[in-house]
């Protein structure tokens, strides 16, 4: 005797249009120092994006110390709405 067993794999799918690309709203930013073990300070940078328009979905610091004349830039922060500047 022969058993055969047909098993049929639906595909189902959502089709969206997302919103086309634009540029994010103005946030506003509140830094604070952060003290750190030898004596210096870290930066923190907390992002408060502007929810009454497009927020944007991440953010990252550029920055320069005194004196310098390259900015350095920090990684993308897409998890939360801080990211501490190491001086």
């Amino acid at each position: 005797m022969l058993l055969i067993i047909l098993m049929y794999f639906y595909s189902y799918f959502i089709e969206q249009k997302t919103k086309t690309s634009q540029r994010p709203d103005i946030p506003q930013f509140i830094w604070e120092t952060v003290p750190v073990e030898n004596g210096y300070s870290n930066v923190r940078i907390i992002w408060v994006p502007n929810f009454n328009g497009n927020p944007g979905s991440h953010f990252f610091v550029r920055y320069k110390l005194k004196g310098e004349t390259i900015f350095l830039e920090t990684d993308p922060e897409f998890q939360s709405n801080s990211i501490e500047v190491c001086l």
